[in-house]
């Protein structure tokens, strides 16, 4: 059975924290997910929860009705993007809000990721830290143009602006990534609040140097120290010897 923890934190200049996740399974299939909403008015905190909250009631639904696990992930995030687009018409005080969201899905030795965003997943095994989703960013676009290093893009002043987010628009694409799992992987899903602030060297190294429930903690701790700028969130994932 896998195991889960995790930390959001407002952090020191938002008002309001706009990020949420959840995680949790049964004995042969785990979900966990994060997302960062935007929008005025309270909207992006609507956005983020009801990513969340479409997702794991689809995936349990689905899975409980004896669906194939495989491709559940990708129609739940459909359904929440048009759920969500549909929210934002409805009420003008809505319009506009959207959410990223990173997913991970774990079922049959297989981890599945459905992400759109630049929230991200992470895979940290035999102590080595490897970036598994690619950010939905202009500043993500120009490094991969050559345009300009992946340093640059930290300080870049539009590094905030995102190409793809969920529930702006009628249709979305997701990126899919899956792999086979190891007992002992250590999943990390995190919002750009972490990630603005700490570089992969300094989670790696909060990763090695800590258990889960600890790191987590860490980790969050450690970008309110380098500034808080965002909210913040991490949440782990351990994979356990039987999936």
């Amino acid at each position: 059975m896998s195991l889960g923890w995790a930390r959001t934190d407002t952090g020191k200049i938002r008002l309001d924290n706009e990020d949420a996740f959840w995680f949790g399974g049964e004995k042969d299939w785990y979900l966990a997910l994060v997302a960062d909403g935007m929008g005025g008015h309270q909207a992006g905190h609507i956005a983020s929860q009801l990513a969340t909250g479409i997702i794991r009631s689809h995936v349990k639904a689905r899975l409980k009705n004896k669906a194939a696990a495989a491709g559940v992930l990708q129609e739940a995030v459909q359904n929440a993007n048009s759920e969500i687009f549909v929210h934002a018409q409805n009420d003008r005080g809505l319009s506009g809000m959207g959410t990223t969201v990173t997913a991970l899905f774990l079922h049959g030795g297989i981890a599945e990721i459905a992400h759109v965003g630049d929230s991200r997943a992470y895979l940290f095994r035999q102590k080595k830290l490897r970036q598994l989703t690619n950010d939905h960013s202009l500043v993500q676009e120009l490094v991969d143009a050559g345009s300009i290093s992946p340093a640059q893009a930290r300080r870049h002043p539009q590094r905030h602006l995102l190409t793809r987010v969920l529930g702006t628009s009628a249709s979305i694409s997701v990126d899919k990534i899956c792999s086979r799992i190891q007992p002992g992987d250590l999943f990390l899903l995190c919002t750009d609040g972490l990630t603005g602030e700490l570089t992969d060297d300094k989670i790696e190294t909060v990763l090695r140097s800590y258990r889960p429930a600890t790191a987590v903690e860490q980790l969050v701790r450690q970008a309110l120290r380098m500034g808080g700028h965002d909210n913040i969130t991490a949440l782990l994932v351990q994979v356990g010897d039987k999936l």
